[in-house]
């Protein structure tokens, strides 16, 4: 019950605000919502997984090790 009396009293206090307070008000909720869904941007993994054992001698031969 005391939810929806602080919901209308301030509905009605909305009736009063001023046009500019109401652009600020939602200005400041828009910048909110997208910082909210923003997304992290996708990092490149760097995977570094080693050479089979064939490939491990080929490249030694091919070094001349």
């Amino acid at each position: 019950m005391l939810a929806i009396l602080h919901l209308l009293a301030t509905f009605a206090a909305n009736l009063f605000k001023s046009r500019r307070q109401l652009e600020v008000e939602n200005l400041f909720l828009r910048h909110q919502l997208n910082i909210a869904l923003r997304r992290e941007p996708r990092r490149l993994r760097l995977e570094i997984t080693p050479a089979p054992v064939g490939r491990r001698e080929e490249m030694r031969d091919a070094i001349g090790a």
